[in-house]
C-alpha cells in the first residue's frame, strides 16, 4: 500500500521540480539577453532642452538633496565618466 503513495509523491515532486526549472530557465533567458546600445538620444524629451555635450558620458541632473548627492558620489566611486 505504501508503494503507490510513494510513487505518487515522487511523481508530484518531479513535476514540481520540472515546472520550477522551466520557469527559472525562462526567467534567466529573459534577464541575460543583452540590451542594445543606446545610440540615439533624440527619443528622450530632456535632450531637446539640454542637449548632451558628449553623448558617450553620463549627464547627471540632480538637486542638492541627499539622494542627488548619493548619485554623484556613486558615479565618482565607480570611476564612471560624467
Amino acid at each position: 500500500m505504501l508503494a503507490p503513495r510513494l510513487r505518487t509523491m515522487v511523481n508530484t515532486i518531479a513535476h514540481i521540480a520540472k515546472t520550477v526549472m522551466r520557469h527559472k530557465i525562462a526567467y534567466f533567458n529573459h534577464v541575460t539577453e543583452p540590451e542594445p546600445p543606446m545610440t540615439d538620444l533624440s527619443a528622450f524629451p530632456i535632450t531637446s532642452k539640454w542637449t548632451p555635450q558628449d553623448p558617450s558620458v553620463i549627464q547627471l541632473f540632480s538637486f542638492p538633496t541627499p539622494n542627488g548627492v548619493k548619485a554623484s558620489i556613486a558615479l565618482e566611486e565607480m570611476g564612471l565618466p560624467h
